[in-house]
């Protein structure tokens, strides 16, 4: 039985959240925690299975391009209105997601018809959580449904395809999390005013001996949706453009920082950037309460830390990435907080077939 499996990593914003969205650059990294999808040959129509949640769906072709279609004209509503609920109730669970990946595939390979395939997804990577479970999720499948049907994709189309299905969901993203998932390793983003993206590689498809284990703590899901949380900065901005445009270069020359920091293996003006640029994200008010009181607290103790990913206000946070050279005090800190804690490696391989 033909079978075709594919996996890509999770990431992590090191720095340039939100901002990047604005034509700033970002440093991403793709970590430790990977999406697997396999496909296999089925009899009739597509099933779709979740095994860590054992969860499954059969769907006919039909259905598929029923709900593309739907998406589409949620997708032009939200362009019209800004309204992100628009897009949230388009995409109410994980299945939704995945019809809209194989539409999009569907599409992109001007195909009229697909076999019939079963598709199962292993997810190592916490959903809502800023580590990009949906741009994993979508780079796997993309990979994995298009070598199945015997096309050579490149990384770069596997990535714009990724990209479009992320914007049904997430309204305007940079396209940063598919990028970081499809090629791996430490990549500095910039998404530029006129659409155009500049990529670099600092480091491609494994982690260097000099890239630092670092930490993640979890703070909770935020209530809150990643389209919510970009229009609660869009909102700042509008409301105070002046103190948005200083924090937008403040986290430019510390994202640019931060670039030479990895390079240069420079430990100390790392742990400085991602301080000074957590203070940056605090001000755009897109972090919780108690999060903020861990981050001060892991400083305070000899350490550096951020949220990573959109943030959020009225409980969780998603991640804090965090960096500390004594282990048994940031687990100090976390279990004081009453936050899951556990080391990750940075600077992973991306897009991989099995």
């Amino acid at each position: 039985m033909k079978t075709i499996t594919a996996s890509a990593p999770g990431k992590l914003h090191l720095l340039g959240e939100h901002v990047v969205v604005y034509g700033n650059h970002a440093l991403l990294t793709a970590i430790s925690k990977r999406c697997t999808t396999t496909v296999s040959e089925a009899n009739e129509g597509i099933t779709i299975s979740f095994l860590d949640t054992h969860k499954h769906c059969h769907y006919s072709l039909e259905s598929i391009y029923q709900k593309l279609k739907r998406q589409k004209t949620a997708r032009t509503m939200y362009s019209e209105t800004g309204d992100t609920h628009v897009l949230k109730n388009m995409v109410n669970n994980p299945f939704d997601y995945l019809i809209l990946i194989l539409g999009e595939i569907i599409t992109n390979m001007n195909r009229t018809t697909i076999p019939s395939i079963a598709i199962s997804i292993h997810s190592e990577i916490p959903v809502g959580s800023g580590m990009g479970s949906s741009a994993a999720l979508a780079v796997s499948t993309i990979g994995a449904v298009t070598a199945f049907l015997g096309t050579s994709f490149e990384k770069s189309a596997i990535n714009e395809i990724a990209h479009r299905c992320e914007q049904w969901i997430h309204g305007t993203p940079s396209g940063g999390d598919t990028t970081t998932c499809c090629e791996g390793g430490t990549v500095y983003f910039q998404k530029k005013k006129n659409g155009k993206i500049d990529i670099e590689l600092l480091e491609s498809d494994h982690a260097s001996e000099h890239t630092p284990v670092c930490y993640i703590l979890q703070t909770g899901k935020p209530l809150e949706s990643t389209g919510d949380m970009v229009a609660l900065v869009k909102a700042y901005k509008e409301q105070h453009p002046n103190k948005f445009d200083t924090i937008l270069q403040s986290q430019e020359s510390l994202t640019q920082e931060l670039r030479s920091a990895f390079i240069e293996h420079d430990v100390k003006k790392m742990y400085y950037c991602i301080k000074e640029g957590e203070i940056n994200l605090e001000k755009l008010m897109i972090v919780s309460d108690k999060a903020r009181e861990c981050i001060h607290a892991i400083e305070e103790s000899g350490g550096s830390a951020k949220i990573s990913g959109a943030g959020g206000i009225k409980i969780g946070s998603g991640i804090v990435l965090a960096f500390h050279s004594d282990d048994n005090r940031i687990h100090t800190i976390a279990s004081k907080f009453k936050y899951p804690i556990q080391s990750i490696i940075l600077g992973q391989r991306g897009l991989h077939y099995e």
